[in-house]
């Protein structure tokens, strides 16, 4: 459970582009930024952990999206809609 807290408020920081500390401020019931941080520091193996991780979304993968292509519209003006 507590290993689950730490991965979410990771791997929500680095999908929004966020920091620790404002993801730690932002979530409800997870860990201060210096837990998070700490726990962190003791991990030796990135390239591992970036391994399980990978294989972990790639499970995730919804069946349309891993059995084909999907047609799909970006809005590169960043202007929006009135």
């Amino acid at each position: 459970m507590i290993k689950k807290l730490y991965l979410r408020s990771s791997v929500r920081a680095a999908s929004n582009g966020d920091t620790i500390e404002n993801t730690a401020k932002t979530l409800k019931k997870i860990p201060s930024e210096n837990d998070i941080r700490y726990h962190l520091n003791k991990i030796n193996d990135f390239e591992d952990l970036e391994r399980q991780i990978n294989q972990a979304f790639k499970s995730r993968v919804p069946r349309g999206i891993k059995n084909g292509h999907l047609k799909l519209a970006i809005d590169l003006n960043l202007i929006p809609c009135s």
